[in-house]
């Protein structure tokens, strides 16, 4: 076997156990909003590193969600997408959780308009 051989199979197990990977554990979403109903689209995600599978930060799924609920200020938040994703790098030995919300913020009293509206 040449030197060059030698190198190349490094680099091509180097390059490999670099590579990541995204899966998506779940996906979920709510009833979405008419779009006049809509103030403002509003997001939030939070992420927790796992190493060697210790997780380091399991109140990142509470995290986000108080980020979340706090950027509909005197409102409701309806159209909820979530999206858990963990990502694999190195042999997944190193992976992160991450969690995404996205939702809009409607106004409780054009929700209630709304509500009124289809009921009668």
């Amino acid at each position: 076997m040449t030197l060059r051989q030698v190198g190349s199979g490094i680099l091509i197990a180097i390059a490999s156990a670099l590579t990541q990977c995204t899966t998506i554990g779940s996906v979920s979403i709510s009833q979405i909003p008419e779009p006049a109903a809509r103030r403002s689209l509003v997001t939030a995600t939070a992420s927790s590193p796992v190493i060697l599978l210790i997780p380091f930060n399991t109140g990142y799924l509470d995290e986000a969600r108080e980020n979340f609920v706090g950027k509909c200020h005197n409102g409701a938040i309806e159209g909820v997408l979530s999206k858990h994703e963990t990502v694999d790098y190195f042999l997944s030995l190193i992976m992160i959780q991450r969690i995404h919300l996205q939702g809009y913020c409607v106004d409780k009293v054009a929700d209630a308009r709304t509500h009124t509206k289809r009921k009668g």
